[in-house]
């Protein structure tokens, strides 16, 4: 995807003290160019004789990485583009502290039936069955601190009034509970965890 837009003034207008009108059709060396495109990035080929031509202070946009550059020379085959933004780094490790305690540390989908086995899973190393109704969810990652807030739901075993999940151990590394169906436990078919914390 591309677009042009050309940003052109309206001398008389600004004289009169009104707003500057916009130009789709100017081609004045006033004329500021805004080029938007999915992935491509300038080169020293983007000139005034290129097409579209671009003029120096004319402004480059790549979506896909949010992008910027400014024409600083728009000689024909050496055009000379600077780079206004870079792109947004998504990467987790990029986050500062405070960000990254914002963020959802583990979490873990598992079969918590017979022979435990992980469905999908971030930061979750593997589940420790230590017998009916009872797992540990080890951390690939340790948390900063076992001062984290978890949550739970599980798939009902039989009809319950009183479905409930307990904390038996929080740790940095891992965190043990059990699920209980009227204060029995039980394994269910689905288990889901997430936890909340510093990494």
């Amino acid at each position: 995807m591309t677009g042009i837009l050309d940003f052109g003034t309206d001398e008389t207008a600004q004289a009169g003290g009104a707003a500057p009108s916009i130009h789709g059709s100017d081609m004045d060396t006033s004329i500021v160019q805004l080029h938007t495109t999915a992935s491509t990035s300038p080169t020293v080929n983007d000139d005034i004789n290129s097409t579209p031509p671009f003029r120096v202070g004319s402004i480059w946009v790549r979506l896909d990485t949010n992008q910027r550059w400014q024409c600083d020379d728009n000689t024909n085959g050496a055009a000379v583009w600077t780079e206004l933004t870079g792109g947004a780094n998504t990467d987790l490790s990029n986050l500062t502290a405070t960000g990254q305690d914002k963020l959802c540390a583990a979490w873990v989908n598992f079969n918590g039936t017979g022979t435990v086995a992980i469905r999908d899973s971030f930061n979750v190393s593997s589940i420790t069955d230590n017998g009916v109704g009872n797992y540990t969810m080890n951390f690939a990652s340790a948390l900063s601190n076992a001062n984290y807030a978890p949550s739970f739901a599980k798939q009902l075993v039989a009809t319950s009034t009183s479905p409930s999940v307990d904390i038996t151990t929080m740790l940095a590394a891992s965190i043990r509970f059990r699920t209980l169906e009227n204060a029995v436990v039980v394994d269910p078919v689905i288990v889901t965890a997430t936890i909340n914390g510093g990494l």
